[in-house]
């Protein structure tokens, strides 16, 4: 029962391989937002978002996690980047660019993100990728949950730079 993804807890047989959110869907989403929101480096980002399903299925569960990092540090560094190209009509600084904090702070900064927002944004990131094999949890519970922090994360602050682009 296990190896199909079965479990029987308290004499109740349970389906542990559910997903809380529909991967293809979800992902066809974030594609979608990513390229009309007109975001750069969108190869690299999809290519990342794409591992980190195909290393989710295949049950590489720290690669499906660090590729769900890399898609979340790619899609907010490169919302900083196009809300400095149309808010202040200047690139924003390589120094700021290369650093998740600088580019956190820099969404802070511009009010695209809250301060809790930011915290929370923050503590995903270093959750993210400082994340090993947890006691009481599942390695596969663990990429999934992770994988959806950081998927649902990105979506939000693509929101966020689509209402600040649409306000005008």
């Amino acid at each position: 029962m296990e190896l199909d993804g079965f479990q029987l807890k308290n004499g109740k047989l349970i389906y542990t391989e559910v997903e809380i959110l529909d991967t293809n869907k979800e992902t066809g989403i974030l594609e979608e937002l990513y390229g009309s929101l007109g975001l750069n480096n969108k190869e690299t980002a999809l290519h990342h978002l794409n591992l980190s399903v195909e290393h989710y299925i295949n049950g590489k569960w720290d690669d499906s996690i660090s590729n769900s990092r890399k898609f979340m540090e790619c899609c907010l560094r490169e919302i900083a980047s196009l809300h400095s190209l149309k808010k202040h009509n200047m690139e924003l600084p390589n120094r700021n660019y290369e650093s998740p904090r600088d580019v956190r702070d820099y969404l802070e900064r511009e009010n695209l993100l809250e301060t809790k927002e930011k915290n929370a944004t923050a503590a995903i990131y270093g959750l993210l990728s400082n994340t090993g094999s947890h006691p009481y949890i599942a390695d596969s519970d663990q990429a999934r949950l992770l994988r959806h922090l950081s998927l649902t994360l990105s979506q939000f602050v693509m929101l966020r730079l689509e209402g600040f682009i649409n306000q005008d």
